[in-house]
């Protein structure tokens, strides 16, 4: 259920309703049958499946188990703040912020902040042969020198395995900053591109968010 949405909430007859949902697409439906106060199952046309809810000591739910994922509750104005990005023809689909815009071109998706349109995202599928993070940067921005590369690491977020690496790079006396990941498990790439200074926390709280409910 990867970049998927679990919604519970509570029906007229008084039980709780589960809705899982990727993007605008509803994936299954079913009522909650507990079977004591932090475990469930699901009820519908399918097997059931265990449900156990996720408590913190001052007994607030945090999340739940389902189906062998794990969903982290959100806050309420989630959907107000994130919109799911999964182009007809594309192959994969992720969370952005509402205030970025995209346009999808030639297999690969190309977005930017709407407040600053110097802060830029190319996703996409990477060419096999990109197997360097370096590579994957110079395929998209074949014209900007590069002035620095920072240490590659590796980290896992949500199912896939992601490798990432930051760089410094120059054209016509502009220098931007990179963060280029590239997905081993999906085979795929992401740079984001914001001019020197720029890459803030925030800005790479997008990318986390990407990355976390990235599916294909």
């Amino acid at each position: 259920f990867q970049g998927a949405i679990l919604e519970v909430s509570a029906v007229s007859t008084g039980q709780l309703e589960g809705q899982l949902s990727a993007g605008d697409e509803l994936r299954t439906e079913f009522l909650l049958d507990f079977t004591n106060e932090v475990s469930a199952v699901s009820r519908n046309l399918a097997a059931p499946r265990g449900i156990r809810f996720q408590i913190n000591p001052d007994l607030e739910v945090t999340g739940l188990l389902y189906g062998g994922s794990e969903f982290q509750k959100l806050a309420a104005d989630f959907a107000d703040e994130y919109q799911w990005v999964s182009p007809p023809e594309a192959s994969f689909g992720f969370y952005l912020p509402r205030n970025w815009t995209w346009e999808f071109k030639a297999q690969h998706l190309l977005a930017q902040k709407q407040q600053d349109t110097g802060i830029k995202l190319w996703a996409g599928p990477r060419n096999s042969s990109d197997s360097e993070l370096e590579a994957c940067l110079r395929s998209v921005y074949p014209e900007q020198q590069q002035l620095y590369a920072g240490v590659a690491s590796t980290e896992i977020r949500g199912k896939n395995l992601w490798r990432s690496q930051s760089f410094l790079t120059q054209q016509s006396g502009m220098k931007y900053q990179h963060l280029v990941l590239t997905g081993e498990t999906a085979h795929f790439g992401l740079i984001l591109t914001t001019p020197s200074g720029k890459l803030t926390k925030e800005i790479q709280a997008v990318v986390h968010m990407l990355m976390d409910s990235f599916r294909n």
